[in-house]
Parts: C-alpha cells; sequence; structure tokens
C-alpha cells in the first residue's frame, strides 16, 4: 500500500536523508534559520525533537526551499496539499503523521485482523504492552480498510483526565462533540456517520467509570447489530481483560476472547526493515533486538538518537526504563515482586506463552509485568525478562 504522504511528511523525509546527524541539521539551520535555530537551543532534545520543532515554526515550502539552494541537485517538488477522502480519514492522517520516526507496515498482521477479525465477529480488540505499538497499528488498520475494503474510520478517544460527569466523558469519547452527552445521544451520533453501514470505529480506551463504560459497550453492541457490516477496533491493554466479569455483562460481551489480538512485538527481520526505513545500518538489527526484544518504544529511542555503539545502546534502554517509573508501579505487589526475585536466582515463573496466564493480569503478575513492558516468553515458552537492561533495573531497584 502506498504511504500517504502530506507536504510536512515529504520534508521530513528529505531532512533525513540529507541530515541525518543532529550536528548537520543544526548546521543547515544555522545558515538558513538562524533565529528559530537560536530560539531551539532552549530546548534540551534529540535530533527528531529539533526537527520536529522546526516543522512547527516554518512551511513545508520555505523548508523545501532552503534545502534546494543549499542542495541544487535536488530536484523535487512538494507533494499535494491534502490526500483524498477516500484514501484516508482526517483523524488517521493527523495520528499517522504524529512526530517520530517512519512506521513499519506489517500487511500480514493486518490482514489476519481486518479478514479474520473486523470480517468476521467484526471486533477486534488489540492488547498491547505499555508503548507496544497498538496506536500506530490501529492507524494501519484504519488505512487499509479505508483504501481496500471502502469503509469509514472513526475515532473514539481516551479521555485525556478520565472526567467522572457523564455529560463530559461522552463528549471527550467522541472527540468534544457538545450534542453527545448519554447513552441514547451516542447511538444517535453513531447512526448518523456517513456511511454507517461500513463503519469501522477504533475506540482508544477504554477509560472511565465502569458505569459509563457498560453504557457505551450496550450502545456499541445495539449499533454492531443494527449496521451488521460496521466493525469495532479496540486498542487497549490490561484494563480490557481487567473489564471483562460476568457482572459487566455488556463489556463482557462486547470484549470476547475470539475478538483478542496481541499485539506482537517486532522480530529480527522487521527490526532490519525499520533501520533501512530510518536510514539506519540494518546490521545493527541485532543488536537492536537484543537490548529491546522487538519492543516499538525501546526501538523507536534507538532509532530517533541513531545510537551505534552497543555501550551505548544498553545504556540508553537502561535510561529510558528507569525514566518510565513502571517499577514503581509493582512496589506494593508482593507477588510481582517474587516474580522478578525469582527471574534474577533463575527460577521459573508462569509461562506467558498460555493465553490463560497472559491475558489474566488480575490473577498472575507475570500478566502484569508483561502489559508494563517489562517480560516475554523466548522461543521455548519460557517466561523471562525483556532485555538485559530490564533486569539491571530490576536489579538496581529491589537490590
Amino acid at each position: 500500500m502506498p504511504e500517504p504522504c502530506s507536504p510536512d511528511a515529504f520534508v521530513r523525509e528529505q531532512i533525513n536523508k540529507l541530515y541525518p546527524v543532529k550536528d548537520d541539521l543544526e548546521g543547515f539551520c544555522i545558515v538558513y534559520f538562524k533565529e528559530t535555530h537560536r530560539d531551539l537551543l532552549q530546548f534540551q532534545t534529540t535530533r527528531v525533537g529539533f526537527l520536529n520543532l522546526l516543522l512547527q515554526k516554518h512551511t513545508p515550502d520555505e523548508i523545501l526551499a532552503r534545502l534546494k539552494e543549499e542542495h541544487p541537485e535536488l530536484q523535487v517538488s512538494l507533494p499535494p496539499q491534502s490526500t483524498p477522502p477516500s484514501a484516508i480519514t482526517p483523524r488517521s492522517q493527523q495520528l499517522r503523521e504524529y512526530l517520530g520516526y517512519t512506521r513499519l507496515e506489517r500487511p500480514a498482521l493486518l490482514t489476519h485482523i481486518i479478514k479474520e477479525k473486523l470480517q468476521g465477529p467484526h471486533v477486534a480488540t488489540l492488547l498491547q504492552t505499555d508503548g507496544g505499538g497498538g496506536r500506530t497499528l490501529a492507524v494501519q488498520v484504519a488505512e487499509e480498510a479505508t483504501v481496500k475494503y471502502g469503509m469509514s474510520a472513526l475515532w473514539m478517544d481516551t479521555p485525556a483526565l478520565h472526567p467522572i460527569d457523564p455529560a463530559e466523558w461522552y463528549r471527550n469519547i467522541t472527540g468534544g462533540n457538545v450534542s453527545v452527552t448519554n447513552q441514547r445521544e451516542l447511538k444517535g451520533w453513531l447512526d448518523a456517520q456517513p456511511n454507517s453501514d461500513q463503519l469501522l470505529i477504533i475506540w482508544r480506551g477504554p477509560q472511565g467509570p465502569v458505569k459509563l463504560l457498560q453504557e457505551a459497550a450496550a450502545a456499541l453492541r445495539s449499533f454492531l447489530y443494527t449496521h451488521r457490516q460496521a466493525a469495532l477496533l479496540v486498542v487497549s491493554g490490561p484494563r480490557v481483560l481487567q473489564l471483562r466479569r460476568p457482572e459487566l455483562y455488556q463489556l463482557q460481551r462486547l470484549f470476547s476472547p475470539s475478538s483478542f489480538v496481541d499485539v506482537p512485538d517486532l522480530v529480527p527481520s522487521e527490526v532490519a526493515q525499520l533501520q533501512r526505513l530510518n536510514f539506519l545500518d540494518e546490521a545493527l538489527a541485532p543488536l537492536y533486538f537484543e537490548h529491546t526484544g522487538g519492543h516499538l518504544t525501546l526501538l523507536h529511542s534507538l532509532v530517533c538518537e541513531r545510537i551505534t555503539d552497543p555501550a551505548k545502546v544498553l545504556k540508553k534502554v537502561i535510561y529510558e526504563i528507569s525514566m518510565s517509573k513502571v517499577l514503581d508501579k509493582h512496589r506494593d505487589d508482593p507477588a510481582a515482586q517474587s516474580v522478578l526475585s525469582r527471574l534474577l536466582r533463575g527460577e521459573k515463573v508462569a509461562s506467558l506463552s498460555d493465553p490463560c496466564v497472559r491475558h489474566n493480569p488480575d490473577s498472575y503478575a507475570e500478566s502484569r509485568l508483561y502489559f508494563d513492558g517489562l517480560l516475554i516468553a523466548d522461543s521455548e515458552g519460557e517466561t523471562r525478562f525483556r532485555c538485559e537492561g530490564v533486569r539491571w533495573v530490576v536489579e538496581e531497584t529491589y537490590r
């Protein structure tokens, strides 16, 4: 599938090719955007952050003109200002251009989600680890479904501050729509969408009071029942699994086990593809995979910094894990501390390759640690630390 490309994304790609190192990019800005460079120096940021700020302060036309001035051999033009509505929805376009690095397409996974889940049970629940790439995958699914299957994507947002006022909560999940303040109006809003019979609803969450989640789930089930070709894509982590209780009938019915798709980490060959896309030497793939276990957020930090030295790779991974404070969540969890201590001693714990363990955070600390990105199952099905960086942080924290 061709990559949708806006003027901003096009200019970003040209800069990535010409100035892959932050010092070179700064040198270009010193010559052509002196005042902006002076403003940017106050931010202690990475090369990608530096580039993001440059693109916020100047138009694509202005930057491309300066690039051509510096590189006369650059014979390119900006793409059209917008993509056809049938190719990509505005929200999908906005998320797709989320400032960062070039994402990896995962065609086999997209096909599985669309054909096996969205065209069958009509609900797919993406279970992602913390920072595990569920949002990016949802964007790709939305685009694939829009381009190839004629569906229309509609995003339901996670409330930023988790309001408890029902009217405010409903407005939040519908993107600030002031006319949606209750369950009945949510159903009416869905029914009124253009191409409602071919609607793909993407729900990033779910978060909020259980009562309101129950109401929303009932509205969604009713909509899917009356619009048999519509579908629901949910992006979540352990929250969905914790809501699957008999007393929460509407949620349990909506998030059935048949809808679950564990968002997989990247395998070594995909890490190599990711590095090619971002103009890095794919020979670094084994090093990056060893120190991240294919985790998207950890890979993101290495790709953006363009780190090649093994010692610095490990140092960066340790820094990212430490700064996430993810282990702080488990300080008052004796079961989680027991699992981590046993792994440090080389003992076996419950296997995350078993869905009954992996999908049961209430009963298994291994599951809770998995969803926080700390543990994975190896090729033999044994649960282990994701990488050496995790082991190091755990040893320092629980020493």
